[in-house]
């Protein structure tokens, strides 16, 4: 049977703290073993989630308490308790008065923007356009459109599968230790290429790109437009990629209002940000070659200038 003695003292406990003499508890945990063992914001972080936060979540917990901890004089906040600090109250009054004028609007917009960031990666699946999800076999319309193309295609036997050298099939080859499909696309043509580095791979296509780690894994969920993503300039079609051993950089160029140029600024195509150039002397299919002494650059025009070459140095500099 409950009486009016226990509904009072039910009425003052808590989760969070378990009083009584002798006794301080927080979250079940004695505070003589939390003091000294973890920092002020752990226990933050216990007090309010319960449990400890992981070492990144305490990393960003505290970032996020030393970027919030003054914002200066002309925060409305800190304006209105400097106000009230004239009037000749106390300091708990001026500080109670900044309090009371932190919302959703001043003091909150943190908490907002976060709510924003988990909505966007909720949804990160449903960025990439519904075309470029479906499952489609590659044909690339360049080479399929004619059945002999003058000056590079012949009629009659194939004289090298007719005439086989004496070699064939005597110099063992290796298997291939890995086998993985890096996309598939309707679009026409498709134009499949692709780059390799230490610990990434990159394949394109006409208008997109899938970005893979050396065990095959997508690291972008599928493939992705190259704009905005990477380009923000708009751009349409013709996606290279290249990788500078070198420099340990990526390069990707896009074809839209001349070319679009974009190098890596470090050796994570993922995480690393990326530089954007815009070259508007190229006018079509243009084709990206990586060399010790610049990025050499050619495209499918009729006029005489069919070479561009970009100083890789400076390029590289810039997006350093």
């Amino acid at each position: 049977m409950i009486n009016d003695s226990d509904e009072i003292r039910d009425w003052w406990r808590t989760s969070i703290i378990d009083m009584s003499p002798g006794k301080i508890s927080f979250r079940g945990s004695p505070i003589e073993n939390l003091i000294g063992n973890i920092s002020f914001p752990q226990m933050i972080w216990k007090m309010v989630r319960g449990g400890a936060p992981t070492e990144a979540q305490a990393a960003l917990f505290e970032a996020a308490l030393v970027a919030g901890v003054d914002h200066g004089p002309q925060a409305p906040s800190i304006a209105a308790a400097r106000m009230a600090a004239t009037c000749g109250v106390g300091i708990n009054n001026a500080m109670a008065t900044g309090i009371n004028m932190l919302g959703n609007v001043h003091g909150g917009a943190g908490e907002q923007c976060a709510e924003l960031y988990y909505d966007i990666a909720s949804r990160i699946n449903n960025l990439v356009r519904p075309d470029l999800q479906q499952q489609k076999e590659m044909l690339d319309g360049r080479s399929s459109k004619y059945d002999v193309v003058i000056g590079k295609g012949s009629e009659g036997d194939d004289p090298l599968a007719k005439y086989s050298d004496n070699l064939r099939n005597s110099i063992p080859s290796r298997t291939p230790e890995l086998v993985f499909e890096t996309g598939a696309s309707g679009s026409s043509p498709t134009d499949p290429s692709g780059a390799v580095g230490p610990n990434h791979y990159i394949s394109v296509i006409n208008t997109a790109f899938q970005i893979f780690d050396k065990s095959g894994n997508s690291l972008t969920g599928g493939l992705v437009s190259p704009n905005p993503t990477i380009f923000p300039s708009s751009g349409c079609c013709d996606l290279t990629a290249s990788y500078d051993n070198v420099a340990d950089r990526w390069i990707l160029s896009l074809l839209g209002g001349g070319v679009q140029v974009a190098v890596s600024d470090g050796p994570d195509p993922v995480n690393d940000s990326w530089t954007v150039y815009s070259y508007s002397a190229v006018s079509d299919y243009q084709k990206l070659s990586v060399w010790r002494d610049g990025y050499y650059m050619t495209e499918n025009t009729g006029s005489a200038n069919k070479l561009h070459v970009f100083q890789r140095d400076a390029m590289i500099d810039a997006a350093s």
